[in-house]
């Protein structure tokens, strides 16, 4: 298929609430798409799913060779997309567990084409959303929109749009986990303008206890990027100063 657009969802025990997203995006979609799911190393009782999405139309399940991890899931599939897919301009990245609706999905992928980058940002309503899930986006939007010297609303969103180009540079990215979208992020803020905040559903299901993200761990691996990411600033802007002498 020659789609110009590819969704990409990293999968680690992706549950059933997934399929009939998929089928809605291909119902809408037809063939200007085509998706690739990265199976990142699903227990055995989740391959179910792994199965049934694999079966979908215009829809290609492949496994990770990398270790664990949603940032070296990505990677993989931007790989395998480079390779695969050399028509393609556009990537589109959505979690596997649901909470990414249809409508989101469908926006983000009608917002890409006019921006190089794009992210949906959810507004963390007080009765949906879990305390842990709060305070870690909290804490990591904060520092970012600090150090970026721009408000970010949602720093983890996983629904993601960007060109091939910004894949190709996001490949170099060396974090294997979730701190991966916090320097995919990092890294747009520092090398292009053209990016696009779009407000979606905040969507949790039981609490968010199926997250593989963890508050404390995560939350610190995100700190020690902001901060690794303020040095490199003021390391290269006084480098910048001493060429002007």
């Amino acid at each position: 298929m020659d789609a110009n657009i590819v969704l990409l969802i990293p999968a680690n025990n992706p549950t059933l609430k997934i399929i009939p997203i998929l089928n809605s995006i291909i119902e809408s979609l037809s063939n200007q798409i085509q998706i690739v799911m990265v199976n990142d190393h699903t227990d055995i009782e989740f391959m179910p799913v792994i199965e049934i999405v694999g079966a979908l139309e215009s829809t290609k399940v492949i496994t990770s060779d990398k270790s664990k991890g949603k940032g070296n899931a990505i990677k993989f599939g931007i790989e395998y997309i480079l390779q695969e897919y050399p028509k393609a301009n556009h990537i589109v990245t959505a979690d596997a567990d649901g909470q990414h609706s249809t409508t989101d999905i469908l926006n983000i992928i009608n917002q890409v084409n006019s921006n190089s980058f794009v992210i949906g940002v959810r507004s963390f309503p007080a009765k949906v959303t879990p305390l842990k899930s709060y305070l870690g986006n909290q804490v990591s939007r904060t520092v970012l929109s600090l150090l970026a010297r721009k408000k970010i609303v949602d720093s983890q969103s996983g629904l993601r749009g960007f060109s091939i180009e910004i894949a190709k540079q996001f490949l170099h990215i060396p974090d294997p986990g979730f701190a991966f979208e916090t320097e995919a992020l990092l890294w747009v803020l520092q090398n292009t303008k053209n990016m696009a905040q779009i407000p979606i559903q905040t969507i949790y299901f039981d609490k968010n206890q199926g997250t593989h993200f963890h508050p404390i761990k995560d939350t610190y691996k995100i700190s020690k990027i902001a901060v690794a990411y303020l040095r490199r600033l003021i390391k290269n802007k006084g480098n910048a100063t001493k060429t002007k002498k």
